[in-house]
């Protein structure tokens, strides 16, 4: 029997814990991490966890507000915008450099996953389809890339990319508009056209950028509002000039 060697320390398997919860939306932006629940709920010693919070830092994802503890990061329109700028910055690249190097075995391959997907749409307009490949052009331009170095940082930012997905809703999702631009950007790789895929990429991902800082933006409204109401209320005012007096 072959012995299995768990490789990844403690604090990396917290980690992987925490993330999950996070991109998932089961933490929500804002909540606050409690490293002693945490050690008592995984069973472990207080240094994991703090090497755990201490990665997810480092990565965007935790902050520590001083003397009130860490805390899940919060995301609103700017956090999104920063990101998208970050990926269009790194994938117009990826695209760039897959396009002289990816096989047309593999084009062909995400091809007919796409033709599968038009069909599957055509009999019942289900998009769930759609969210299942999203990702696929994304990240077979990236193994494609040729840069060790681009890939990592890629994969990286594709967690905070799905995060501010999770985030921002179904309201800003928009299948069925990426698959028709994913077509174009595959389109251009079959023509070993880098300048086509990467300016293709650019589009694809401003108009995503777009819809879902504008959706962010528009959920941000009431929570705005609502904090101006409890500033203005009849309450407030009497404190405030109790206050001045």
């Amino acid at each position: 029997m072959a012995l299995v060697v768990e490789t990844k320390s403690l604090g990396e398997q917290v980690q992987e814990v925490l993330l999950a919860r996070i991109l998932s939306g089961d933490y929500r932006p804002g909540e606050r991490l409690s490293p002693d629940q945490l050690k008592t709920e995984f069973g472990i010693s207080i240094t994991p966890v703090r090497d755990a919070l201490h990665r997810l830092r480092q990565s965007g994802f935790v902050e520590v507000r001083p003397r009130t503890g860490v805390y899940v990061a919060n995301l609103d329109a700017q956090r999104a915008s920063d990101v998208f700028d970050v990926r269009i910055a790194l994938e117009v690249l990826a695209a760039r450099n897959a396009a002289e190097r990816i096989s047309l075995e593999e084009l062909e391959r995400l091809r007919q996953r796409y033709q599968e997907a038009d069909a599957i749409l055509a009999a019942s307009e289900d998009e769930g389809v759609l969210e299942e490949i999203d990702t696929l052009l994304h990240e077979l331009l990236a193994e494609y890339s040729g840069n060790e170095l681009l890939r990592n940082t890629l994969k990286t930012i594709s967690y905070q990319g799905a995060w501010v997905r999770t985030i921002a809703g179904k309201g800003a999702r928009r299948y069925r508009r990426s698959f028709e631009e994913h077509k174009g950007i595959l389109e251009a790789l079959f023509r070993k056209d880098s300048a086509g895929a990467a300016k293709a990429m650019e589009a694809h991902l401003r108009n995503t950028k777009a819809t879902v800082v504008r959706h962010l933006k528009t959920s941000e409204l009431p929570k705005r509002s609502e904090a101006a109401g409890r500033e203005s209320s009849p309450q407030r005012k009497e404190v405030s000039a109790t206050c001045a007096s």
